[in-house]
């Protein structure tokens, strides 16, 4: 068995689909001949805790350390409300390069040198964002000598709210995104436009170390899954709103919907699941739908689960604004649960394209209220007429399976030199 060390910021107990790539990878890869030995910080300052999700990680070596960083300085489990309304935070941020967790770099190193004392070392693999933990694993890799495997579960320089505030510190976090590239003996992304922004903005990189590793789900999660309530057609979206994500195209549906006098919208129920803004809340009175609409606030991924797989459509928002390379977590979890999507995205980038190339549902633009509108038309004169609802093909659908992705990393991570 052979040992690699995990930079992850992001761990249990804490929650969110950030971890949801670790925590699936630590299950896994031991079934392939890798033994993951973890660097993670103390869990503090996150708002999001799920604790059920160390249940799935028992059997790695985890090395927690401390960090300075706003999250880990924090007071203990910030409200979703207070992080979303801290603009001044936000504005610093912006000055900071790669991110705002640069603290954590020197404690990594010193916890992964420490493991690596413990444990004879074959590879390195670093997890971003935060991009901060490339920076430690470029570090770590110059002092033990070992493979350096880079994993994108974001675009760094290429992505939506990437924003410098001068062109200095633009030129910089090329420059790191770079020094990353070069320093690294394999390169993963989630998704093909991550690694298309890599080739285009580093020209001179080496190409053949870039792989898709894509997102997925675990069919394990969804064992003795929940069915719909018959009695009404439930629309669910599990997920934080942040920036120009939120639930107005949706509203703006179901009011066309109304105007239209569509049949079944008195058994209409709306669920959303994750963190939220009050200005979200106050729509619901705007649009007239305190009586149709609920918000749950965070939930643990079980949970989650659990809403999806008793709704009968699953709606998926990104703001207009957001680029290709976005691949939201969630997607992936709406793929297992094997339900119809109805995703209000920018329609040409990686998100459309899985949700089409998987016949996995129905995509309009964001802001494309009407389009919506007929798709929730489609799907709720199907649920009256008892009309069966074509399942996701499963060839399709094994591309996302996290334990066969788990194999071909794995795969990939028995190339390393």
């Amino acid at each position: 068995m052979k040992n690699l060390l995990i930079l992850s910021y992001y761990y249990p107990p804490l929650g969110l689909s950030g971890v949801q790539r670790t925590v699936k990878f630590v299950k896994y890869l031991p079934q392939f001949g890798w033994n993951p030995v973890v660097i993670a910080p103390h869990p503090r300052g996150s708002y999001v805790y799920d604790p059920a999700l160390c249940q799935e990680v028992t059997q790695a070596k985890v090395f927690r350390t401390w960090s300075l960083d706003p999250l880990f300085l924090s007071p203990q489990k910030n409200t979703g409300a207070a992080l979303h309304q801290n603009s001044l935070a936000s504005r610093i941020n912006r000055w900071l390069v790669p991110d705002n967790k640069t603290g954590w770099i020197p404690f990594a190193l010193q916890a992964g040198l420490k493991a690596a004392r413990q444990f004879s070392i074959d590879a390195i693999y670093s997890t971003a964002p935060p991009y901060s933990s490339h920076l430690a694993g470029v570090l770590l890799k110059k002092i033990l000598g070992r493979p350096l495997v880079a994993d994108f579960r974001d675009a760094w320089t290429s992505y939506t709210w990437t924003k410098h505030p001068v062109n200095a510190l633009k030129k910089l976090d090329h420059r790191l995104e770079g020094l990353v590239l070069r320093n690294s003996d394999l390169v993963t992304a989630v998704n093909s436009e991550i690694l298309y922004d890599l080739r285009a903005l580093h020209p001179n990189a080496d190409h053949s170390k870039l792989h898709l590793v894509s997102h997925g789900y675990d069919p394990e999660d969804f064992i003795g899954a929940s069915k719909p309530d018959p009695e009404c057609f439930t629309i669910a979206y599990t997920g934080t709103f942040i920036n120009n994500r939120s639930p107005k195209t949706l509203f703006e549906a179901v009011k066309l919907l109304r105007k239209q006098n569509v049949s079944g919208l008195n058994k209409l129920r709306i669920v959303f699941a994750g963190s939220h803004r009050e200005s979200d809340l106050a729509m619901v009175k705007e649009f007239d739908l305190s009586s149709t609409v609920r918000f749950t606030g965070y939930l643990t991924h079980q949970q989650s689960i659990q809403i999806l797989t008793e709704a009968d459509l699953l709606w998926l928002a990104m703001g207009p604004e957001e680029t290709a390379n976005v691949t939201p977590g969630k997607l992936f979890e709406y793929l297992g649960a094997q339900r119809p999507i109805a995703a209000s995205i920018p329609p040409n980038g990686a998100a459309a394209r899985i949700i089409l190339d998987a016949g996995a549902g129905s995509v309009a633009p964001s802001d494309d209220a009407s389009g919506l509108a007929g798709i929730i038309r489609q799907q709720i004169s199907a649920w009256e007429n008892k009309k069966a609802v074509s399942p996701v093909d499963p060839d399709k659908l094994k591309l996302f399976d996290r334990r066969l992705i788990a194999q071909r990393f794995g795969d990939l991570l028995d190339g390393l030199p």
